[in-house]
């Protein structure tokens, strides 16, 4: 679970974007890599301390494997599905249910989940190829999208706990679609359209039984939803009807508010923080729009914000000195950031945070060689 510009908000990013020095009081954890591996990346971390992402196993292809983490740091290869070559976890639920993709050497991917650590296939739709998951919820209930033979054939699919899959509905119209996130009332969110720019798409919120609503702002319903907490408030980008892009928040009740012209929304936090970005002349600035404001915060050059814990909390990435990247973490009111020390090397990127403040990410060991990592903020 991105964009603007005013005078106000040009300071703002000025202000915002310089790396501040590595807190003292936050250590970086090397959580491993997988035996004869050489390297590892975290991508998520659930609230009971469960971390997840992917590792090298050290065979002579160089395979990679989904991984978790136990919160004492103990990491477990979770394999792939049968006749795969490799796979990758990409998130974790409270009840540590593991959700990511199994993938064959062709590169087709199937979507995947882990619970108690023994994989599960989640079937794609009659006649499909390949899925994709996005999200889960608290549930354990996982949203992507199902793929023809061809490629042009995407559906958005919900899979309940039992790995039933459910085709969710397409706008009248529309050919395809794709969900992006649910919470866990079961609302789901995502697009509806057809494939090509942003503008061919359109917003859209489904119900647990899988019937779509459009999200419209100021009478455009083109753009697509990002992300929905569990208070039911809506991240989104949408294109009005000069196409210029908006980041909108959608609260409960579907009314939209404009969180600025030129910047896409890419994610909301369980605080009711929105992500987002702004593309200046090819250069991307993370941003987010604290709950019932409207004015973006710039925080990151180069890269997207990647997540906010329940408490405000915010992590991400920002550009270092030359081609490094810094992991960053940003208190819930603003200020300049904390750089995240990294393990040795230049470079380290921070993708998730837990409601207890816990990041993951990864960081350089040696040049060009990355362990997953993690910090207590």
């Amino acid at each position: 679970m991105r964009r603007l510009l005013s005078v106000t908000a040009a300071v703002l990013l000025v202000l915002t974007t310089v790396p501040a020095v590595a807190s003292a009081s936050v250590r970086a954890v090397d959580l491993g890599v997988l035996p004869g591996g050489e390297y590892s990346f975290a991508t998520g971390i659930g609230n009971a301390g469960t971390v997840v992402g992917y590792a090298n196993t050290g065979a002579d292809d160089d395979r990679v494997h989904a991984v978790s983490w136990t919160p004492d740091n103990r990491i477990t290869d979770l394999g792939t599905l049968p006749g795969d070559v490799g796979s990758s976890a990409t998130g974790v639920n409270d009840l540590g249910v593991v959700y990511g993709d199994s993938h064959a050497g062709s590169g087709r991917g199937r979507a995947v989940r882990w619970v108690d650590r023994v994989i599960e296939e989640l079937p794609p739709l009659p006649g499909h190829v390949e899925t994709l998951a996005s999200a889960i919820n608290a549930a354990g209930t996982v949203v992507g999208v199902s793929v023809g033979t061809d490629y042009t054939d995407e559906h958005a699919v919900a899979w309940d706990r039992s790995g039933r899959v459910v085709r969710l509905d397409e706008l009248p119209g529309d050919r395809m679609s794709w969900a992006t996130g649910i919470n866990d009332a079961g609302l789901i969110v995502g697009y509806s359209g057809r494939q090509g720019a942003i503008s061919d798409l359109h917003a859209v919120v489904w119900t647990p039984d899988g019937g779509v609503t459009p999200l419209v702002f100021d009478g455009s319903n083109a753009g697509a939803a990002e992300g929905i907490d569990d208070t039911g408030v809506i991240a989104a980008t949408i294109v009005d009807r000069d196409n210029h892009l908006h980041a909108v928040r959608f609260d409960s009740d579907r009314r939209g508010t404009d969180l600025g012209t030129g910047l896409r929304a890419t994610g909301i936090g369980e605080d009711g923080t929105v992500l987002g970005t702004r593309s200046d002349r090819g250069a991307l600035h993370g941003a987010r729009w604290r709950p019932g404001t409207t004015e973006p915060e710039f925080l990151a050059v180069g890269y997207a914000v990647a997540a906010v814990s329940r408490t405000g909390m915010t992590v991400g990435t920002t550009r270092g000195a030359g081609t490094t990247s810094r992991a960053m973490a940003w208190a819930p009111r603003g200020d300049s950031g904390t750089r995240l020390p990294s393990l040795g090397g230049p470079s380290s990127s921070a993708s998730a945070v837990n409601d207890h403040n816990v990041a993951v990410g990864s960081a350089e060991v040696t040049r060009g060689v990355r362990h997953a990592v993690k910090w207590h903020l």
